[in-house]
Formats: C-alpha cells, structure tokens, sequence
C-alpha cells in the first residue's frame, strides 16, 4: 500500500479541504481513509496532517462510535505522534474530535489521554488557560472529566 500513499493523499486532500461543496457522506469516508492511511504509512500522511487536520476533525467527530471511527483515530494518533506540531493551528477541533467519542476503546482513549497531556504540558500555563476559557463548557467538563485536563495550578 504503501507506494501508493502519496498519490492517494493527492486526491484526498483537495475533497477534505473543499468540504462546503461535498456531501457530509464523502468527507466521513474520505477522513476514514486518511486515518488508515495513517495506520498503513503514518509517516506520509503525518507529513502534510496541518493541511487537512481541522476538516477531518469536523467530518469525523459527529459519526457513531464504530470501527472505522476506531480505525481512523487510530491511524490520527499515529500521525499526531510523528508531527505533533500540526494540529496546534486546529487544537479546539482536535479536542471536539477526541470529546466526541460516547466511549472510546481503552487503548485508543489512552493514546488520547497523553496526547492531551503532552500538548497541555507544552503549552505555556497563561496560554493555556486561556485556550481553555475559549472552550464551549461541555467540552470543558468532557476533557476535565475523561482526561483530567483543565487549568493547570502553579
């Protein structure tokens, strides 16, 4: 699969991106695909995850709990992990995505739990804070709730 990578995410990107005129069923299947391209070769789509992360985000996160909606965050934490720098412009709809989940599976509710650590420890505690005052409350409480994230104390 993996020669193929690049010129898949070549014709995936461009739909993600131009999502008003696409419908909601092609953005879900066409997020689904990049997430597993994530799993087979995270390393390319990681490469390029800034350009389509925050799209993917809003197309995945109002989906069922199921096993593509595994597959596909599963193949996102492996790309966040190579390129944690990438999301940072689209952290708010990182977070929704990884809030949207009704119940995760243990593994992949971890992977996001120290994700979520690891960008709150980054981030200097006066940003941080107020990137966290900026959040709907339910995704407050969801975050403060599920992964202990919230304002951090000095």
């Amino acid at each position: 699969m993996r020669p193929f990578v690049e010129g898949i995410l070549q014709r995936l990107i461009p739909i993600i991106t131009r999502h008003e005129s696409i419908s909601k069923s092609l953005l879900e299947n066409t997020a689904i695909t990049l997430g597993r391209l994530g799993l087979v070769a995270p390393d390319l789509p990681a490469a390029v995850l800034g350009s389509f992360v925050q799209p993917w985000c809003h197309a995945l996160r109002s989906i069922h709990d199921d096993v593509e909606k595994e597959h596909a965050f599963q193949g996102l934490v492996r790309m966040v992990r190579l390129n944690p720098a990438a999301p940072l412009n689209a952290l708010m709809a990182l977070l929704d995505a990884f809030a949207s989940w009704n119940t995760p599976p243990p593994e992949l509710n971890e992977h996001f739990r120290l994700i979520l650590e690891g960008y709150q420890s980054s981030i200097p505690s006066d940003q941080w804070a107020a990137f966290f005052a900026e959040m709907p409350m339910d995704l407050q409480r969801q975050l403060s709730e599920r992964y202990g994230i919230g304002l951090r104390t000095i």
